[in-house]
C-alpha cells in the first residue's frame, strides 16, 4: 500500500531523475544510487546515502529549484537500519527547509523505524531553526534530511520524491472503542443530525452484553454510513500486566485476538471499503508479535496510541508522520479533557492541513470513569466539529483511510 503523488506538479523533487541534486555529508558518510522497492511495489532507482559507523548522516538537496510551503511537505525516507521489532526503538533526525542565503530556517523533528516511512509535515510540524522565518512568503530553496548517530551502527537511507503534501484538505474521524450502548443512543443521533458519522472499534465477545450494543444496534450505525472495525474479541488481560495485554503476549494469541474481531465483522457483513481489514488496538499497545500478527491476518491498517500533550496540541502526533504506513497514531480523549482541549487538537489538525482520528469510549451524564465523556461536553465538541464543516471533512475510519492513506490495492 502507499499514497500516490496525485500529479506531476505536485512533485517538487522528482528523486529518480535528480539523484545527482542530492549531496550527503558526515564523518565517513558516502552517497551512490541504488535500486530500492518503493512503497507501492515497484523497483525504482534512488539516491542512497550511507553514514559513517557512529555517525550523524545528512542529506541536502539545493539546486536553485524554489517552492511555497502553505500546502506542507510530503516526503517517503526508507531507512536501512537494525530492526529490533521493538516498538521503543525508533531513529530520530530532523527535516529542515531553508532560503537560498540560509538564513532562515524550519525544523521539523521525525521518528523512523527501518523500512519506508511517510511524512505529510504541516505548519504545525515545523519550528524555527534560524532567522526569522516567514511561512507563507519566504521563499525555500533546499532541504536538509539528518538522521541521529547510533553508537557503533552504520544507517542508510533511500529518498523517494518530495511533493506537496497528497491531501491537504483536513480529514478528521471521530471514534468510539469497544462498543458501548451509549454510542447508539447518545452519540449518534446528536452525530447524525449535524451530518457527522463516526466508527466504532469493536470487542466481538462483548456485542449484545450488559451495556453493549447489541448486532442490530451495530448494523443500525453502519446502515447509517458508520464504520464497525476490529478491537480484539475479549479485550481482557490474559498476559502480563492488564495495561499491556497484548503488548506482552506471543504471535499466536495476538493472531487469535485479531482474526476473531475481523471474523466477526466479516461473518456480519462489516466489510464496506475492507473495514474490518482495520484494527484498533487496546490500550494503544503494539510490538514485534503484534505485528507479526496483523501482517498475518491481512490487517490494512494499525491504528494505536501516542502519548498527547493535553497543553500543548501542536505536539500530537497528527497523521502527517507515522512509521511504516499502516500504524496510525489517534488522540485518546480521557474524561478529565476539557472541551478546549480537544477542540485545540481539532483546531491545531485544521490550521496545519493534517489529519487526525479523535477517540471516546462511553458517552454518559455524570462521567465518572476515565473512558466515560460528559454529555454536555461531548455536545459542546461536535457543535464545534460542525461549525469547522467548511475547513474540513468529517468522514468515518474507512473513508478516512482511503484518503489519508490512498492505498494502491
Amino acid at each position: 500500500m502507499g499514497r500516490p503523488i496525485r500529479a506531476t506538479a505536485d512533485v517538487l523533487i522528482n528523486s529518480g531523475a535528480a539523484a545527482a541534486g542530492w549531496t550527503a555529508s558526515g564523518t565517513g558518510a558516502s552517497q551512490t544510487t541504488g535500486s530500492i522497492t518503493l512503497i507501492d511495489g515497484t523497483i525504482g532507482t534512488r539516491v542512497k546515502a550511507t553514514s559513517g559507523s557512529g555517525q550523524n548522516l545528512f542529506l541536502a538537496y539545493a539546486a536553485g529549484n524554489v517552492w511555497a510551503t502553505k500546502k506542507g511537505l510530503f516526503i517517503r525516507i526508507y531507512l536501512d537500519a537494525p530492526d529490533t521489532n521493538d516498538p521503543a526503538t525508533i531513529y530520530s533526525g530532523f527535516i529542515r527547509i531553508r532560503d537560498a542565503a540560509t538564513t532562515h530556517q524550519w525544523g521539523a523533528i521525525i521518528a523512523m523505524r527501518p523500512g519506508w516511512n511517510e511524512f505529510r509535515l504541516g505548519r504545525n510540524k515545523f519550528a524555527v531553526a534560524a532567522g526569522t522565518p516567514v511561512w507563507d512568503t519566504t521563499t525555500w530553496n533546499d532541504i536538509i534530511i539528518k538522521v541521529d548517530a547510533v553508537t557503533s551502527t552504520t544507517l542508510s537511507i533511500y529518498v523517494d520524491n518530495l511533493a506537496y503534501a497528497g491531501y491537504s484538505r483536513p480529514q478528521i474521524a471521530i471514534m468510539f472503542d469497544d462498543g458501548y450502548d451509549s454510542v447508539i443512543d447518545t452519540a449518534m443521533p446528536y452525530m447524525a443530525a449535524r451530518g457527522i458519522p463516526g466508527s466504532v472499534g469493536v470487542i466481538s465477545g462483548s456485542v449484545g452484553a450488559a451495556n453493549f450494543m447489541t448486532l442490530a444496534e451495530l448494523t443500525t450505525l453502519h446502515a447509517a454510513g458508520w464504520s464497525m472495525v476490529g478491537h480484539t474479541r475479549d479485550h481482557t488481560a490474559v498476559s502480563g500486566s492488564p495495561s499491556r495485554w497484548l503488548q506482552d503476549a506471543s504471535q499466536a494469541t495476538c493472531q487469535e485476538q485479531i482474526e476473531a474481531s475481523r471474523d466477526y465483522l466479516k461473518d456480519n457483513g462489516f466489510t464496506r471499503d475492507s473495514e474490518h481489514l482495520i484494527f484498533c488496538s487496546p490500550y494503544g499497545e503494539w510490538s514485534a508479535n503484534y505485528k507479526a500478527a496483523a501482517d498475518a491476518a491481512g490487517i490494512l491498517m494499525f491504528r494505536v496510541l501516542t502519548a498527547a500533550s493535553s497543553t500543548a496540541p501542536e505536539s500530537c502526533s497528527f497523521v502527517d508522520a507515522y512509521p511504516n504506513a499502516r500504524y496510525v497514531p489517534c488522540v485518546s480523549t480521557i474524561r478529565t479533557w476539557s472541551v478546549a482541549q480537544i477542540k485545540a487538537y481539532i483546531d491545531a489538525a485544521i490550521g496545519s492541513g493534517t489529519s487526525i482520528i479523535v477517540l471516546f469510549h462511553k458517552v454518559v451524564a455524570g462521567a465518572a470513569a476515565n473512558i466515560e465523556y460528559e454529555t454536555a461536553s461531548f455536545k459542546e465538541v461536535i457543535d464545534h466539529c460542525y461549525r469547522k464543516k467548511a475547513q474540513a471533512d468529517f468522514v468515518n475510519l474507512t473513508e478516512w483511510r482511503k484518503r489519508v492513506l490512498a492505498p494502491t490495492e
